[in-house]
């Protein structure tokens, strides 16, 4: 398949933050998270499962005729790239979408680093916690 990053999710955020389930270890602490070996990974405050992409064409749009909406699970969370619509509304057009998932991703995260070690070999950990923009990815498999 193809993968299309989905444009102008920035105006989506809340809706992207709805889709999301609470990651369980998020609420872990830095003490706990080291026992668990989850250091050096983003550990987001959201996880995500869609479920049902759909691509729908905006002939309407008053920015773009060739507008494509992205739908996830029925929330509108974007547009497809202007530079790829002409492309995938041919491919719409001609019923050739075997299928399209989605890769929501992004938000609050922790990110658990072992700095040292003290005199006991018990790691010194720095715990940060940062955020970036939700994103959407599309992996579209054409037939």
């Amino acid at each position: 398949g193809q993968t299309y990053k989905v444009a102008g999710v920035t105006h989506y955020q809340d809706a992207i933050r709805a889709m999301g389930v609470e990651n369980d270890d998020y609420r872990l602490t830095a003490r706990e998270l080291a026992e668990m070996d989850m250091t050096d990974v983003n550990i987001y405050q959201y996880e995500f499962y869609p479920l049902k992409v759909e691509l729908v064409p905006e002939p309407d749009n008053q920015y773009d005729p060739n507008a494509i909406k992205v739908m996830v699970d029925g929330a509108h969370v974007g547009y497809i790239k202007a530079g790829s619509c002409a492309h995938l509304l041919k491919v719409i057009k001609e019923g050739r979408i075997k299928a399209i998932d989605a890769s929501i991703g992004g938000g609050k995260f922790k990110y658990l680093s072992i700095d040292d070690y003290d005199e006991n070999g018990d790691p010194i950990c720095a715990l940060e916690k940062d955020e970036t923009p939700f994103f959407v990815h599309l992996n579209i498999t054409e037939v």
